[in-house]
């Protein structure tokens, strides 16, 4: 008779846990309506967070024990974390990741875990995590963490585990992206490289205008061409100014003015006097840009054609 009573006791828990977890997941379907697939993490994080009534949800990569776990998607009720790099060691994704299985603790995790001393900052006292494998090996987890004690754990899990296979793409999708930029990055450097050759052989100075701070950077080239001496030179128009020839000041300074509030391309001839008293022309030419992430400005380059105009007499 017990056993029949402690039977149905589980079996109308189970359904009771079934029951939070589907609600769960119509909760976070119905928030991912449309939502891109390279948007998935990001829009998933904060819709289980949500539905959860968790205070983090994250899905972190893993690589190895000793590198930096990157949270490449996070949701944070308190919004101080948007991007977000931890270590592994001394942390409660450190269990899930050692033990390849989901690790809950319902209450008393700070204690549990002293030394990650995020856990404290956020106020965070209960934690539900799942390992996400690739190739038979773990890769990564997503978690669920509260400040209160003692969350649904079970249908959490449930939930993790219908979306296992998606996330676990989404994080294949990720490393993909970062080794393309990973090779992007070397190819631009290479490309610089062979650049600053070029323009080395050339005697080429390039520069460029940030708008926002009214300042000028200059490369070594540059500094050369001034007769001044480089250690990473920033320029303001006044200090550029006292290098030009005083017969072209006017038209120098117009034109630059006009290229900046029109915003196009420039191109002019000047002279400059060079610290020591040479007299030296130069071409220089801009082009106004727009960077994500950079103030606008203009970038451009800076040539002496004095020996070039010599020879054409």
């Amino acid at each position: 008779m017990a056993k029949s009573v402690k039977k149905a006791i589980a079996e109308i828990d189970a359904f009771r846990e079934d029951r939070i977890a589907l609600v769960m997941l119509q909760d976070i379907a119905l928030s991912l309506i449309a939502t891109p697939e390279p948007e998935y993490l990001s829009g998933f994080v904060e819709a289980a967070g949500q539905a959860m009534g968790a205070d983090m949800v994250l899905v972190s990569r893993i690589r190895s024990p000793e590198e930096p776990v990157t949270a490449i998607a996070i949701y944070d009720r308190s919004g101080q974390a948007s991007h977000y790099e931890y270590p592994l060691r001394g942390t409660p994704c450190e269990q899930v990741f050692i033990d390849n299985q989901p690790f809950v603790m319902g209450c008393g995790l700070q204690e549990a875990f002293p030394s990650d001393e995020d856990l404290g900052a956020f106020g965070l006292n209960s934690y539900v995590g799942m390992p996400l494998f690739h190739e038979g090996k773990c890769f990564g987890l997503v978690a669920a963490l509260f400040r209160a004690e003692n969350p649904p754990s079970e249908p959490i899990l449930k939930v993790f585990k219908h979306v296992e296979d998606r996330i676990a793409s989404g994080i294949r999708a990720y490393d993909a992206i970062q080794a393309e930029r990973l090779e992007l990055r070397g190819q631009v450097a290479h490309g610089r490289k062979r650049l600053e050759i070029a323009l080395g052989a050339s005697g080429i100075g390039v520069w460029e205008y940030d708008m926002t701070a009214g300042s000028t950077r200059w490369d070594d080239r540059m500094c050369e061409l001034y007769g001044v001496p480089w250690q990473g030179e920033i320029v303001k128009p006044e200090e550029w100014l006292k290098f030009i020839h005083p017969d072209d000041l006017e038209a120098v300074w117009g034109n630059t003015l006009r290229a900046v509030q029109d915003r196009k391309p420039y191109q002019i001839e000047f002279r400059i006097l060079r610290l020591g008293g040479a007299v030296r022309t130069l071409r220089s030419v801009g082009q106004y840009v727009e960077i994500e992430g950079a103030n606008p400005g203009f970038i451009g380059c800076d040539r002496d054609i004095t020996d070039d105009m010599a020879l054409a007499v």
